[in-house]
């Protein structure tokens, strides 16, 4: 899966006349994610954190640690016979 993203923003204006910054990332596999933050540069960096949060999971599935339930241990000095 290549994982490239592309991001854009964009000046918007709620009814009040507030004016807010869109982000709007456009994923590999089609998918859209719109992030909305009071500056650009907030917006951008959300966009970017949940562009490493997809590629993080990408990655722990790739390598099988998705599927993988964790396994706690129990030290042997607490374990019952």
């Amino acid at each position: 899966m290549k994982l490239t993203t592309s991001v854009t923003t964009s000046e918007q204006h709620d009814r009040s006349g507030k004016t807010y910054w869109l982000a709007e990332q456009r994923n590999p596999d089609g998918s859209v994610c719109l992030t909305e933050a009071p500056t650009r540069h907030e917006a951008m960096s959300l966009a970017y954190l949940t562009q490493l949060e997809r590629r993080q999971r990408h990655l722990h599935r790739s390598m099988g640690f998705a599927e993988r339930p964790i396994k706690l241990m129990t030290p042997r000095h607490q374990q019952t016979a």
